[in-house]
């Protein structure tokens, strides 16, 4: 038909498009136009538009943009006056640091007339380009939504009904269009003259079976291939009400994201890695400030430092075989990466004894010996402990008592309390069986501080501060699971939360249950521990198996909001009375920032 508008197709090859890697995620609908032979299609579309009798009319507007952006250029450059130029400049501040320009556009039918009717009803009010594009917007709004999931890397390319959708359909091609059908088609009917609308109303009710339909064009060679697909599948997308902001990033994150300060701002900003290595510094708006590779993952905390004394802060943390203090702008400072001298699994612990900023920093190696570093990456003179009986299955500990400096760590049947220097201070005689890692707190118990760590078929000890050893069996707690330690009623006397499969239990210093519950989970991690005043602790955990994250009021009770969908431990930052921020990851490759209200 000479008047079908797909007559344009004519002479085009099918073609591949990566615009989804630009086009941003909370799209209803994309529509793609794809050419491989400009010159062809502008003749073609230039016959389409004599046969419709429309030549003239598009041919007016040619001339009448051509005048009118010709004489704008002309008296910017000839005045200087911002006039015309400045009259149509537009800003959008992400964050501090950040500001993206975009401009008003005098021509809001400017697309459908250069590039035909398939663009027609789109408002060209705004433009600006990115990432080699081109883009036109109908409003402020859009601009900014479309700039925010840009910030953040949320394409539609990751949306999953797009790309359910887009593997039913060829990967070439020269036109497409996807959309959500309950979205779209009321954006249709209110397209639609008056007498049209009933008939088109009765079979919307018919198209709301199918959540999601795509249309494809192809041209090959003199067939033109039409191919309309509808998806009766539901895809479960989690809407987040709460979201701040979603940030893409190279690969999954898994590890808890890291809250750290912005010395400049004081803003706080957050600190990840990702299962490819890479680490990533994130501004409090969501936007990517820096990443950098690595060889392996982040085996210890990460602590912010100063190393030059001056109020400029570092991050400093460990692998399996370097220790890294990495500067706020995505560099290695000082005399870092330092590699360690025998591979430390356990990974590093960072103490500042009496807040000095002169930081000791102990790295347990595979060699049974414990080193000790100054933040000038160089062995601390001095420190001269014996070597471990057997392999070091713990974390160093630095605990302060009455005034005294006590040192700990432990093997896989001794507990070692050592003083600043690395001599025994407290000799410990039991013999215990502990697992490849163990976690060694101080927890207090009738008023009296104690050392307390997890050891094999849920036996549970207690060692005081003069070597004296008691212990407890958890029963009911199997292997593979997770203990934490803290004051969780605010009496000053410690609890146990344990963490194993789908259960959860809470027992007194005592080794008597409080609290023991099944959950909707199949694989609990370990559960961290959140203070929301001296009277209020929460209990987080995430569900690897379930990938979802849990919050729990020490009754058990899991608190509003939650299950929240993620794929790694959760960090918590206060935002005041009213709620608080929660950094995860989601989504099989995002970092996630919600706000959730107490």
């Amino acid at each position: 038909m000479k008047q079908s508008f797909m007559r344009v197709l004519e002479k085009q090859e099918p073609k591949e498009s990566n615009v989804d890697a630009i086009i941003p995620s909370r799209l209803m609908a994309l529509g793609m136009l794809n050419i491989a032979d400009l010159s062809s299609y502008f003749a073609a579309l230039e016959a389409y538009r004599y046969d419709t009798e429309k030549k003239e009319i598009v041919y007016r507007r040619k001339q009448q943009y051509d005048k009118m952006l010709l004489e704008r250029m002309l008296t910017a450059y000839a005045r200087f006056d911002g006039r015309t130029l400045e009259e149509y400049k537009r800003e959008y501040r992400i964050d501090r640091e950040k500001a993206f320009g975009y401009f008003q556009f005098p021509a809001e039918d400017f697309a459908s007339v250069y590039w035909g009717y398939i663009l027609e009803g789109i408002k060209n009010r705004f433009v600006f380009v990115e990432d080699n594009y081109l883009v036109f917007a109908s409003s402020e709004k859009a601009v900014k939504k479309f700039v925010q999931d840009y910030v953040h890397r949320s394409f539609i390319r990751d949306a999953e009904w797009y790309r359910n959708l887009k593997t039913k359909l060829a990967g070439k091609y020269n036109i497409a269009y996807f959309a959500k059908t309950a979205e779209v088609l009321p954006v249709f009917e209110n397209m639609l003259q008056a007498d049209r609308k009933v008939p088109f109303t009765r079979k919307t009710e018919a198209m709301e079976v199918f959540p999601y339909f795509a249309l494809q064009w192809s041209n090959e060679g003199e067939f033109l291939y039409n191919t309309l697909f509808l998806s009766t599948e539901e895809v479960e997308e989690d809407l987040h009400p709460h979201v701040l902001w979603q940030t893409k990033l190279d690969a999954p994150l898994r590890m808890k994201p890291v809250p750290v300060l912005n010395h400049v701002t004081g803003e706080r900003e957050l600190f990840v890695q990702d299962e490819g290595n890479t680490i990533y510094l994130i501004n409090d708006a969501g936007r990517i400030l820096w990443k950098l590779a690595l060889e392996e993952q982040i085996n210890s905390d990460v602590w912010q430092v100063d190393l030059f004394k001056n109020g400029k802060l570092q991050y400093l943390f460990s692998t399996p075989s370097r220790m890294h203090l990495i500067d706020r702008n995505g560099n290695h400072a000082g005399h870092f990466p330092v590699t360690f001298r025998a591979k430390c699994e356990q990974g590093i612990s960072v103490f500042d004894y009496d807040g000095k900023k002169e930081y000791r920093i102990f790295a347990p190696g595979e060699d049974r010996k414990v080193y000790l570093y100054g933040l000038d990456g160089k062995l601390v003179q001095g420190w001269n402990p014996a070597k471990a009986d057997k392999k070091i299955v713990s974390k160093v500990e630095h605990f302060r008592v009455h005034d005294k400096d006590y040192i700990v760590f432990a093997d896989l049947y001794r507990l070692y309390i050592l003083d600043r220097k690395g001599k025994e201070r407290v000799k410990v005689s039991s013999v215990f069986e502990l697992d490849e890692h163990t976690d060694v707190y101080k927890i207090y118990h009738n008023a009296v501080p104690r050392l307390s760590f997890l050891g094999k078929g849920g036996k549970v000890y207690q060692v005081d501060f003069e070597g004296r050893t008691t212990e407890f069996k958890m029963e009911g707690f199997g292997e593979g699971g997770w203990m934490n330690v803290a004051d969780l009623k605010g009496d000053g006397d410690s609890e146990y939360v344990f963490s194993n499969g789908n259960r959860i239990f809470i027992a007194d210093g005592n080794g008597k249950v409080i609290l023991n519950k099944e959950l909707e989970a199949n694989g609990l991690d370990f559960p961290y521990i959140y203070r929301f005043s001296g009277r209020d602790s929460r209990i987080g955990l995430m569900d690897r198996v379930g990938g979802k994250m849990l919050l729990l009021a020490v009754d058990g009770n899991v608190s509003k909001g939650f299950p929240l969908a993620g794929d790694s431990p959760f960090s918590i930052v206060f935002s005041g009375n009213d709620g608080f921020f929660l950094f995860a990851g989601a989504d099989n490759g995002s970092v996630i920032k919600y706000k959730v209200q107490r």
